[in-house]
């Protein structure tokens, strides 16, 4: 991500935002039809997926009963007393967390009406556990309604989650019994703000809005935040399948960095999207696919496709060969670089970028952006790291990386105490960005200094190896350095 800083979707208080939580809550879901028997299995897909290798079933609750909404009885304390305090905090040991390395199985139903966006969501994990927390970055960029939260039972059927609670931009709860599963639906309406959630007349722009399991660090949830600026995401890989409708049938169009097929149900279209170790699922509807402009270019064995924006491959070559040389190969076999109404300078997602519609050409501004978002594809998309406590591990090591493809220097000094503060440390967007971006170029900077090139490289590459699908911390980080200074020393003469 490269800008000057994201300003809220909503800019309002926290007890503003809850007024207004609650006020769309009746709006939305009066806005929006019943379901029209669309559910996660609706097509039929047999994706072959769980342990006796066929689809997970939705349904109701075996009683009969819906899910209670999630609303003012939900947010900030428990409405039915399973033991909040045990999912809002620490994290049980042994198969009731979900690691870092874990994957996670995403379904979803996603129905598309004018700029109001319903999922029905299931998480199914690998084994069974009690305690849940999962993220919903949507409530980052847009007034996000929970209608519904429930847990698959050992009887197969999806109970209330009673006591979820609804954090700054997470859900968590503890389920009655063991379960491998959490279902949510909510609801949000787009709007034209240019953030990582928008639209415009040619298209809407759907990107971290699916909900994901929390990540799990030193024992505790990483649960998500709302703010201003920076990217306050961290979700471990997973993997996605999911059905976009076209409710109102405007004849709308899919792309996405997942691989997407068109199927209808009667005289409803979708679109049906497959992605295997994602870190994110960004979906660009285009409400007039006749007006789109396509460019594919063959770039090292990658389709780089620019949408609604010139060729990009004379920027893409020298970063995806100089990343393939150097830390790894690029595990996708296609780019997307999408131009779009952000306020940022471009924006990163899994095999996906964007590029603000403020740049009118190409120029040295906009490749060393591009550049920079490209090894995020590395950095973010194949190792994560926690934005949101550790924000500079990313944004640093993708600043140093396109300077080191481009040329130049960004900064040759940092503070501590500026550098390793988490996202919620900072008091503005400036203080941010100078700490993520310069002070981090300045560190990873350093560190290649320290070990000379070859052991620098050899580092990252060694950390795109192991830590390929995981997340690494800074903690992790340093450990690795110091084997590379332990491996430097070994191999200098005498």
């Amino acid at each position: 991500m490269v800008g000057k800083g994201r300003g809220l979707t909503l800019a309002i208080s926290v007890a503003a935002a809850f007024t207004v939580f609650l006020l769309a809550a009746v709006l939305l879901i009066s806005a929006l039809p019943e379901d029209e028997g669309y559910a996660l299995r609706s097509a039929g897909w047999d994706w072959g997926y769980g342990p006796d290798g066929g689809p997970r079933p939705l349904g109701g609750d075996a009683d009969g009963a819906g899910a209670a909404p999630v609303g003012d009885a939900g947010r900030g304390a428990s409405a039915g007393g399973h033991g909040a305090d045990a999912a809002a905090g620490s994290v049980a040991s042994g198969p009731d967390t979900v690691g870092e390395g874990e994957s996670c199985l995403i379904e979803a139903t996603v129905r598309i009406e004018g700029d109001a966006v319903r999922v029905d969501e299931a998480l199914h994990y690998g084994y069974a556990r009690t305690a849940f927390a999962i993220n919903l970055p949507s409530m980052n960029e847009a007034v996000t309604v929970v209608e519904s939260v429930e847990y698959l039972g050992g009887d197969g059927a999806w109970h209330e989650a009673v006591g979820a609670e609804l954090g700054e931009a997470s859900i968590s709860f503890v389920s009655g019994v063991p379960s491998d599963g959490v279902r949510v639906t909510y609801s949000f309406t787009v709007g034209r703000q240019r953030g990582n959630l928008t639209m415009n007349d040619e298209a809407m722009f759907l990107t971290n809005f699916l909900a994901t399991p929390c990540a799990v660090k030193d024992g505790k949830y990483v649960k998500g935040v709302v703010s201003a600026f920076g990217d306050p995401y961290l979700s471990p890989v997973c993997d996605y399948r999911v059905v976009v409708v076209d409710v109102k049938g405007v004849g709308f169009e899919v792309i996405s960095s997942a691989l997407v097929t068109e199927g209808a149900d009667g005289d409803v279209r979708s679109f049906r999207l497959e992605g295997l170790n994602m870190r994110d699922l960004p979906v660009v509807i285009l409400l007039e696919p006749d007006k789109v402009d396509y460019a594919r270019e063959e770039i090292g064995g990658v389709g780089v496709i620019s949408v609604n924006c010139w060729p990009v491959g004379s920027a893409v070559a020298g970063a995806l060969a100089f990343g393939r040389e150097r830390i790894g190969e690029y595990d996708r076999g296609e780019l997307y670089v999408v131009r779009a109404p952000i306020k940022l300078k471009g924006m990163e997602f899994c095999g996906m970028i964007f590029m603000s519609d403020a740049f009118a050409a190409e120029g040295a501004d906009f490749n060393m952006t591009l550049i920079h978002e490209v090894f995020h594809q590395w950095f973010y998309s194949m190792v994560g790291t926690d934005q949101i406590g550790e924000p500079f591990m990313d944004e640093g090591l993708a600043n140093f990386l396109a300077y080191a493809v481009a040329g130049g220097t960004v900064r040759t000094g940092y503070d501590e105490g500026e550098l390793f503060k988490a996202i919620k440390g900072f008091p503005d967007a400036r203080s941010y960005n100078d700490a993520v971006y310069n002070q981090g170029f300045a560190y990873f900077a350093g560190m290649r200094d320290a070990l000379g090139d070859g052991a620098f490289y050899s580092m990252l590459r060694r950390i795109c190896g192991e830590k390929r699908h995981g997340i690494l911390y800074h903690s992790e980080l340093m450990g690795y350095y110091r084997e590379a200074q332990a491996d430097a020393a070994r191999a200098a003469p005498g």
